[in-house]
């Protein structure tokens, strides 16, 4: 799922927004932002929702927000900036039919405004302590 989604990113990067220059790191960089999102939402939920733990929440340092976001990039970074690797991936991505593409593109970006949306919510109801349930 991952790399189709490192290829969705690579398709919008390289087509749409027409990045020649690296569109490679910019889709890692998205990937990894992405990928810290969900992290955030789900750590958030996990924390605030269920277990009512809204100090860890409010007092963490935004030093460790770096650090898990340098060690995202790094492993991402790594796994996708093999070129032999990346070039598998995207050729693998261009063999899909033209409906399942259009299916994974749509899927992606329903994901991408779904993380950016729920990670606004969650962190929304920490600051101002709303309870979901």
């Amino acid at each position: 799922m991952l790399n189709i989604f490192f290829s969705v990113n690579y398709w919008i990067t390289f087509r749409v927004f027409k990045n020649r220059l690296h569109p490679a790191f910019s889709t890692i960089v998205v990937v990894t932002f992405y990928q810290f999102f969900t992290l955030l939402f789900i750590l958030d939920c996990i924390l605030f929702q269920i277990l009512n733990k809204r100090d860890l929440i409010i007092n963490r340092s935004k030093a460790i927000g770096f650090i898990v976001i340098s060690i995202l990039l790094a492993i991402n970074y790594y796994y996708f900036n093999n070129v032999q690797r990346r070039k598998e991936i995207l050729c693998e991505y261009e063999r899909i039919e033209k409906n399942k593409k259009t299916l994974y593109i749509i899927l992606s970006v329903i994901y991408m405004i779904l993380m950016l949306i729920l990670t606004a919510y969650s962190l929304y109801s920490v600051k101002n302590n709303v309870k979901w349930w």
